[in-house]
């Protein structure tokens, strides 16, 4: 499997730098887990790190992806598989961000949900919508900047490494939600 011979050759070059695993992943702003991931073929990098792997180890690209040494010249058929790597890449970040825009969707209706219980107008579907509109536009710029500087990418490792954070996390969602119903309640008692 092509996974396995990237993991291989990755490996290879590690130990040929006299590097541990921790010591790559430092270099490359990555966890243990993920540098161990990759020589094991159970992951493989994104195309952003595979880049600063190659110039890392002084290799091309397609020999990190094929997990084969070459001294040749890339021809057209080279560069058609990287292009494909790349395009795998880019549908793997969309479901992600696919995935975030519909978290973003429901903490922007609870949002407005929110803002619209608290108002003298509660009945006001246009301010209910307007709000809803506005927290959604605010979520999501949100999530596209943090999503498009590396933030999500670095929270989660920060995460992977600090798992009680997960914990705080869950206990503000429980916190939210109690609160949204409480809103709901409030919104249909008058």
């Amino acid at each position: 499997m092509q996974q396995e011979k990237m993991g291989c050759l990755l490996r290879e070059l590690r130990k040929e730098k006299g590097m541990t695993q921790e010591q790559l992943a430092e270099q490359l702003g990555v966890s243990n887990r993920s540098v161990s991931r990759w020589e094991n073929g159970i992951n493989m990098p994104d195309i952003s790190i595979l880049v600063e792997i190659s110039e890392f180890f002084e290799v091309g690209i397609l020999e990190l992806i094929e997990g084969e040494r070459k001294q040749e010249e890339m021809d057209s058929n080279d560069l058609k598989k990287i292009a494909n790597y790349s395009d795998e890449q880019k549908r793997h970040i969309l479901n992600k961000i696919n995935k975030k825009d519909v978290v973003g969707l429901v903490f922007s209706f609870i949002a407005a949900f929110s803002v619209s219980a608290y108002t003298e107008y509660k009945y006001n579907i246009f301010l209910l919508l307007t709000s809803f509109g506005i927290a959604t536009a605010i979520a999501m710029q949100f999530a596209n900047i943090a999503y498009t500087t590396g933030l999500s990418d670095k929270g989660c490792q920060f995460r992977k490494r600090h798992p009680y954070i997960l914990y705080a996390e869950i206990v503000l969602l429980i916190i939210l939600l109690i609160s949204l119903a409480m809103d709901i309640m409030k919104f249909l008692a008058i």
